[in-house]
C-alpha cells in the first residue's frame, strides 16, 4: 500500500447570479475536468461534494511537491471563468508544510507555511513554559515573480 504524502482540499465557490441550471452545467462540466487533471498529476481517492454554490474537494497523493501545484493551479485557473474561483491547499502528511492557493479566472496566488520540528524551536531543558516560538511568515509568491517575497 503506497504512503500517501499529500492530501489536497479544494473550495470551488460558483457566483451567485448563476441560475440552477446553469450552476449543475458549469459544476457538472468542472468535475469531469477536474477528475482528469488531478488523475494526470496522480493524486488518488478523489471525492466531490456539492453544496449549494460551492464544489468541495478532497483527494491524496504520493508526492508533495510545489512545482507539481503551481502547474495544477496554472491548468485549473484556465478552467475557470468569471463566475468561478477556487481556494487550494496541500497539506504535507509530515507536516513540514502547507501550501495555500487562490484562483480565478486565468489567475492564481501562491501562499505556503513551512514549520520547524519542535527540537529547533524548542528550549532545551524541563520546567516553566517555554517562551513561544515564532513560527516563519506567511511568505507569497504571484504567478511570473522569480522571487519569493515576506
Amino acid at each position: 500500500m503506497p504512503q500517501f504524502r499529500c492530501e489536497l482540499f479544494g473550495h470551488f465557490i460558483f457566483a451567485e447570479e448563476l441560475s440552477y441550471t446553469g450552476l449543475l452545467e458549469k459544476e457538472a462540466r468542472l468535475k469531469g475536468e477536474l477528475s482528469e487533471l488531478f488523475i494526470q498529476a496522480g493524486f488518488v481517492h478523489m471525492h466531490f461534494t456539492s453544496t449549494g454554490d460551492f464544489l468541495l474537494v478532497q483527494g491524496v497523493a504520493v508526492e508533495h511537491d510545489q512545482d507539481l501545484f503551481q502547474e495544477m493551479c496554472e491548468a485549473i485557473s484556465q478552467l475557470l471563468d468569471e463566475s468561478v474561483e477556487a481556494r487550494l491547499l496541500f497539506v504535507d502528511r509530515f507536516l513540514d508544510s502547507v501550501y495555500f492557493y487562490v484562483l480565478n479566472n486565468e489567475r492564481w496566488q501562491e501562499s505556503f507555511l513551512e514549520w520547524p520540528l519542535p527540537k529547533d524551536v524548542l528550549p532545551k531543558g524541563k520546567g516553566g513554559v517555554p517562551p513561544r516560538p515564532t513560527l516563519p511568515a506567511l511568505t507569497r509568491r504571484r504567478r511570473g515573480q522569480s522571487s519569493i517575497e515576506s
